[in-house]
């Protein structure tokens, strides 16, 4: 193909806009006039749609032959036209297209394929009526007859539907309403077939979206190659909108991370038709001149350039920008703050859509002026745009998760597009209620869906795990041990060290066991819940072969906790779930299917007869294994970051005693879709936080697990609307590492709240200020000798128990002096050492029997 021909293959018409915006750098004429025209007739057959049309669902609708075709019989299949809205001014409009049907379809009302115009979601965005929108449906029946509303006109002859018949629709003032033309004519002959007109038309129900629209009443049908077809949609007059930034691909978005001199980076992009070209190339802009530092295939499913650049030794922001022919996409790689005091991280988790495209997210999380950006999960959900998952075949399988992740993108890409990011997939993200990944195995798909979860292992195919995980991970660190599991699934668990903090990284869904294949039969587990009040499983002895995170993992963590090399001074574990379950349900429910009818209280209200929930699809459980991993953190002193749980909270965890381990800081969800809750019983005895409320304090949960609850954000009533997305507690967290003191500061925020207009907005128990060595808060049996260490400046000290031969804990200190605490008798190796300055001190049979006098080491 020519390189003229291939250009045109990018962009939906020949008056592509500019991407010369928002960070986009210029690679196509720039529209010259408000009227829209598509240009299919001079694409290849190809999935995506362009950058000025948004398809609803992505799998559903492709280019064929130099049409825009829909290829499924089902309700509520649209193409939204980016660029042009209908505005609020009383002035003319027109639109119209070419439309077909393929032969045999059943003629019924019903049935059509038409404009669905002024379309409004429940958020005053024209991408949130993309999603969520409701309008004015017009058009042609399979029957023939054409429709504005509810009228109709005389029907159309079939082979016209099927040659194709031209729709044209007109819309002028009149009076305080409109008055609406809808004409047919032959496309073939240009002879008039009918004419429908509608008066009285509310002008506000004429602003909004425009979009074609495909609609088959309760049918849900795949078809070869087509169903409904459309050439020549054009659309013009004053009452348009015209906005070129509105513009969505073919490169949606990228991410980055910076790890040890290595740069990684991933450009998602549309599915384009890579016959034509499967290459990206990423430049960077050096001395004003753009430079290639890296050229990566673009994977055939997942449509993702992901980019490696060693030797990364920039010491200033470097824009970046990645090229896809003559499209390019535009950003920056932040100088590492490797000398800032205060490194500050955004925190999210549970990205449901109810408030897409969260622009009050976006602009009140930038306000904090963040380093890096944590997404802990649940990036998105099965039901975004309230259509069902498409599980198969592959191919369309990965077009389905494909528009739920560029939806994602969608939202938060201008945070991204300056600062570094990683993200952990969690259940949801691999189209699971709740995931027991049975490292890696295949889930038992012969029951319904809740069994076949319970029973651990994947329901979507290899490859498909494979491409989401790629998706979302692949501008990640390289896994700590890249072996894959059963079914040949990828692993992602890794290190990120960044501006001196160490970051840990796990997969706590995918190596863990299904609670049906290890509770005994009277347990009757439904969802991750004993359904069997009978059987009280904190009485149960858990099997040796059960496993939470798996060898592989508990081994990368021993590991982990010991490298304090790279001048790392912080400890700081990602997951997507926290280890515990920190929920409350009415007393006797069963499960958790009672949680998004719950009334939702008034402020001050605290709700009375809740009890703890045993939800296996927390890290609460299994027990054991949960206190050996919250045992593996503290010995460095690892501060916990969470997400997945729907309900905000900082909590200390405590294994053989309360707060004897370290803090966790589970951040709010973005969008709540299932709005759980902490209501515990409390009785006069119990010792509440001083100042806070009743539900702070010592509790353990439903399974055991020693907790001490310092805060947490239940939904409440607000007063907002729309109250799905502000009634449920959501938001989004903020930690900051202040790396002179050795404290965190965790800030929890509610999505409505703007930092700047009200700074002490955050949700009741925020902000909270913890020190790094409060995440190991055993109680001390005695301490050794005090240690003065010359020559170093915060060496790094390593405790380990001569007896056991095991590491106690491993600290980079603040200072010079230190003075090691221990737990029980017993004589201690002391490793004084600066990894990075290859300097060691080996201190042996250290007892607290020994001399108060300090220490004197010089290195």
């Amino acid at each position: 193909m020519h390189r003229r021909n291939l250009l045109k293959a990018l962009s939906i018409s020949p008056f592509a806009p500019s991407l010369l915006l928002a960070g986009q750098a210029a690679g196509a004429t720039a529209y010259t006039t408000k009227d829209y025209a598509s240009g299919w007739e001079q694409l290849p057959d190809m999935s995506w749609t362009g950058a000025e049309l948004w398809a609803q669902r992505l799998q559903d609708w492709n280019i064929l032959d130099g049409s825009l075709v829909c290829n499924l019989r089902a309700p509520n299949r649209t193409v939204h036209l980016l660029t042009h809205q209908l505005s609020g001014r009383h002035l003319p409009f027109q639109t119209s297209a070419i439309i077909r049907f393929k032969p045999g379809l059943v003629q019924k009302k019903g049935h059509f394929a038409g404009f669905k115009i002024g379309v409004k979601g429940i958020i005053k965005d024209y991408r949130s009526a993309v999603i969520t929108g409701k309008g004015l449906h017009c058009g042609i029946h399979t029957d023939g007859s054409i429709f504005f509303g509810q009228s109709v006109a005389q029907a159309i002859p079939q082979q016209e539907l099927h040659s194709g018949v031209r729709l044209a629709l007109n819309a002028v003032p009149a009076g305080r309403d409109y008055s609406i033309t809808l004409t047919a004519h032959s496309a073939g002959t240009g002879s008039p077939l009918t004419t429908l007109k509608a008066e009285h038309i509310p002008a506000d129900s004429l602003s909004g979206n425009i979009a074609l629209i495909s609609h088959f009443d309760g049918e849900d049908a795949e078809d070869e190659g087509w169903v409904t077809g459309f050439r020549e949609w054009k659309a013009s007059g004053d009452k348009l909108d015209y906005d070129a930034s509105h513009t969505f691909g073919p490169i949606y978005f990228a991410q980055y991370t910076l790890h040890r001199n290595v740069l990684k980076l991933s450009a998602q992009l549309a599915p384009v038709n890579l016959s034509l070209n499967n290459k990206a190339i990423l430049e960077v802009k050096r001395n004003g001149q753009w430079q290639a530092v890296a050229q990566a295939a673009i994977h055939p499913l997942a449509r993702v350039a992901a980019f490696r650049v060693e030797n990364w030794k920039e010491n200033t922001t470097v824009p970046y920008r990645v090229k896809y022919e003559a499209y390019s996409y535009e950003g920056s790689i932040a100088a590492e703050p490797l000398n800032r005091d205060d490194v500050k991280a955004l925190v999210f988790s549970c990205n449901g859509d109810f408030g897409f495209p969260d622009n009050d997210v976006v602009k009140h999380a930038a306000a904090h002026k963040a380093d890096l950006i944590l997404f802990l999960g649940d990036q998105f959900y099965e039901r975004n745009g309230d259509f069902r998952t498409q599980t198969a075949p592959l191919n369309k399988a990965a077009l389905d998760v494909l528009r739920k992740w560029v939806q994602f993108g969608w939202s938060y890409r201008e945070l991204f597009r300056h600062i570094p990011s990683v993200c952990l997939p969690d259940d949801h993200d691999v189209f699971h209620g709740n995931l027991w990944g049975s490292s890696g195995k295949a889930a038992d798909i012969t029951g319904n869906k809740s069994r076949s979860q319970d029973t651990g292992g994947y329901l979507m195919p290899p490859e498909w795990v494979n491409l989401i995980q790629l998706c979302q991970t692949s501008h990640m660190p390289d896994p700590y041990d890249p072996s894959p599991v059963l079914q040949g699934i990828s692993v992602y668990y890794t290190h990120w060290q960044y501006a001196g903090i160490s970051f840990g990284i796990i997969e706590d869904r995918k190596f863990k066991s299904a609670p049906r294949n290890v509770l005994p039969d009277e347990a009757e587990v439904f969802n991750g819940y004993a359904q069997n009040t009978a059987f009280d499983i904190t009485k149960w002895t858990e099997p040796a072969t059960i496993s939470l995170l798996g060898e592989r993992q508990m081994a990368f963590l021993d590991e982990w906790t010991q490298d304090w090399s790279n001048h790392t001074q912080f400890k700081v574990l990602l997951s997507a779930t926290p280890f515990m379950c920190l929920q409350t349900l009415p007393e006797g429910s069963l499960n958790d299917q009672v949680t998004g009818s719950l009334t939702i209280p008034e402020p001050g209200i605290y709700v009375a007869g809740d009890k703890p929930t045993r939800d296996m699809d927390t890290d609460g459980w299994p027990h054991h294994r949960r206190d050996e991993v919250v045992a593996l953190l503290r010995k460095g002193f690892a501060f916990h970051l969470a997400g997945d749980q729907h309900i905000a909270s900082l909590v200390q965890y405590g294994t053989a005693a309360h707060e004897d381990s370290g803090y966790v800081f589970t951040t709010p969800a973005l969008g709540n879709v299932f709005p759980r809750r902490w209501w515990p019983p409390v009785d006069k005895d119990h010792q509440h936080l001083p100042g806070q409320p009743a539900y702070t304090g010592n509790f353990e949960d439903g399974f055991g697990n020693r907790i001490t609850v310092h805060a947490v954000a239940n939904p409440v009533k607000t007063g907002l609307e729309p109250a799905v997305v502000y009634d449920r507690a959501t938001g989004y967290g903020v930690a900051t590492f202040h790396k002179k003191s050795r404290e965190i500061t965790v800030e929890c925020w509610p999505r409505q709240a703007d930092p700047h207009l009200q700074p002490k907005g955050q949700y009741t128990g925020w902000p909270r200020t913890i020190r790094q060595l409060d995440n190991y808060s055993r109680k001390a049996l005695g301490h050794l000798p005090a240690l003065h260490v010359n020559g170093l400046s915060n060496p790094v000290i390593q405790l380990v128990h001569e007896g056991t031969r095991q590491v106690e804990y491993t600290l980079r200190i603040r200072g010079q002096q230190f003075r090691p605490h221990v737990f029980e008798e017993g004589s201690y190796t002391v490793i004084i050492s600066g990894p990075d300055e290859g300097k060691e001190k080996v201190l042996k049979g250290l007892t607290i029997r020994q001399t108060a006098e300090p220490l004197i080491v010089n290195l």
